[in-house]
């Protein structure tokens, strides 16, 4: 008995079936792969669109947060006395020095310093000098006010507080003391254009209620009260007060820098507006 052998034609449609097959698998794997990245992107677009209203929301609420807060700073600020602070100094014969001396009384006392005593360093480097400027407040209203006024140089005694109604000026002496040597350096930083400008003052203005500020108005001194002395090279003298900015480089002065103002939500609670 004969048989024959299979025909090549029964292999390829077998492999073109399955080969068909494989394509079609291929196929739908790449558009069931194309539709999950389309829904991805879709999904990124829509989370993306959430987060773009979110932003703009956040953003929304804290412009009108900051409005809010503006607002009440408005209103605090609409309430603040006006106050005006003068300085002007020093005031005439005010050099005194810590050098031993008893008045008529024998009550221990400062020593003055007349601008025709010649000092010399090093042997007076040490010498205290002081001056005494004079500043005037002015309460320009609305309403009373009441005003803490602290010295630097006058720390021993304490905040001094006093108490002014519209239109009143209270006017006092602030003092400011360095050694010889000091001064001298600060009339060379000014010679050398340096600043010689220095706290030695504040006043401060507190609104009564919870809900208000804190107003602190800073005092500052520059230059120096002692000038070189024509006669000794090593020689140094206070200067007359028609000798300050002779030169160009010796003048003391004192000002009220511009104040500044802390507003509160609450100060009981130390909550500062536009702070939290």
């Amino acid at each position: 008995m004969i048989f024959s052998a299979p025909t090549s034609g029964n292999a390829s449609f077998i492999e073109v079936l399955t080969a068909w097959s494989t394509l079609a698998a291929a196929v739908a794997t790449a558009l069931s792969a194309g539709f999950i990245a389309w829904q991805i992107h879709l999904t990124r677009k829509s989370v993306e669109a959430t987060d773009k209203t979110l932003d703009i929301a956040r953003q929304e609420f804290e412009h009108g947060r900051l409005l809010e807060i503006d607002a009440q700073k408005a209103r605090i600020d609409a309430d603040m006395p006006r106050i005006f602070i003068t300085t002007f100094g020093p005031l005439p014969q005010s050099y005194l020095t810590d050098e031993p001396y008893l008045d008529e009384l024998g009550q221990p006392d400062f020593r003055e310093v007349p601008p025709s005593r010649e000092m010399v360093v090093p042997a007076d480097k040490d010498l205290r000098i002081h001056t005494t400027l004079n500043v005037s407040i002015m309460n320009d209203g609305p309403g009373r006010v009441r005003l803490w006024v602290d010295s630097h140089w006058d720390a021993e005694n304490g905040r001094k507080t006093i108490f002014l109604r519209p239109g009143e000026t209270y006017q006092f002496e602030m003092r400011c003391v360095h050694t010889l040597s000091e001064w001298i350096e600060r009339y060379r930083a000014r010679q050398e254009g340096r600043s010689t400008d220095e706290p030695i003052g504040m006043v401060i203005y507190v609104s009564p209620g919870d809900v208000g500020a804190i107003e602190r108005h800073p005092i500052v001194q520059g230059g120096s009260v002692v000038m070189p002395s024509a006669v000794r090279i090593d020689g140094w003298h206070v200067a007359e007060t028609s000798e300050f900015g002779s030169d160009g480089i010796g003048s003391l002065g004192a000002t009220a820098m511009p104040f500044t103002r802390e507003h509160y939500a609450s100060r009981s609670e130390n909550r500062r507006l536009g702070a939290e």
